[in-house]
């Protein structure tokens, strides 16, 4: 499950991942098998859950990595707590330029700021994550980028400019 838990759960075998819940407590109790129990249990659906894996995932952690951050971030927006992605962004552990996960942590953040009325912050946050992006991010993390901006310019009333960030985002 630490080597190739990851890799299960992303080609459609979480189900698989998931039987691992019944191992002996002693292995439970591995960061790493609770990291990948959780995604798991996102990828099903069984969002309480998994947001109880990755609170063990983070054991007690002041700070997460940033892989962990946005999925615990976006377990957070889904339920509308939105000061709540914002405090878990703001635990998140530097990362490398290009990291897409971080990338992902700070889209969420513009996207809570955004709906939360704070527009402006929203835009400084996205921009923040366009440049992180533009260090060889991936398609994933321009996608993010550029899905934000497109809310961001829908909210400010800009359609042109957010079916321009929309087609950015898809292409």
């Amino acid at each position: 499950l630490v080597d190739h838990g990851t890799a299960l759960v992303t080609s459609g075998q979480a189900d698989a991942v998931l039987e691992a819940a019944e191992l002996p407590p002693e292995y439970l109790a591995d960061p790493r098998i609770q990291w990948v129990l959780g995604h798991a249990r996102h990828v099903r659906g069984q969002w309480a859950e998994a947001m109880e894996c990755f609170h063990r995932a983070g054991h007690g952690h002041d700070d997460l990595e940033p892989t962990l951050a946005w999925r615990v971030a976006l377990l957070a927006f889904t339920r509308g707590e939105f000061q709540e992605v914002l405090a878990v962004c703001g635990r998140t552990r530097p990362a490398q330029e290009g990291s897409v996960d971080k990338t992902l942590v700070m889209t969420m953040a513009a996207t809570a700021l955004r709906m939360m009325g704070d527009l402006e912050g929203a835009r400084a946050e996205a921009a923040r994550a366009k440049a992180m992006a533009s260090h060889d991010g991936g398609p994933r993390a321009r996608a993010s980028v550029y899905t934000a901006l497109a809310m961001l310019s829908a909210a400010e009333g800009d359609r042109r400019l957010a079916d321009a960030h929309w087609r950015d985002a898809l292409h």
